[in-house]
């Protein structure tokens, strides 16, 4: 079962709160820029700081996400719980 919208505004939310106030994004920068809208649309979704989120404000998010999955070379199909979770299966996968 793929990872529902809330989980995936979670995941988002929490890469963003990890990176938001940081000057250097690590592996992320690319990401960072690219999904400048779509992280911090999730992290106001995540926080009820919107009671509503458009088709095209979905779309984006449903791309950031469907984009972190695929640079990280995870299952679009598996359903992650959050962040660490995420990381917990990227690790385990690259661990070689």
């Amino acid at each position: 079962m793929a990872t529902p919208f809330s989980k995936m505004c979670k995941i988002l939310s929490e890469l963003y709160l990890a990176f938001v106030n940081e000057e250097d994004k690590g592996n992320f920068e690319d990401f960072w820029t690219y999904n400048n809208i779509g992280l911090p649309l999730a992290w106001l979704a995540d926080t009820n700081m919107v009671t509503e989120v458009s088709q095209t404000g979905l779309s984006c998010i449903v791309e950031t996400y469907d984009m972190l999955i695929t640079s990280l070379d995870l299952d679009l199909e598996y359903e992650y719980e959050d962040f660490e979770d995420l990381m917990n299966k990227y690790e385990e996968k690259n661990k070689k």
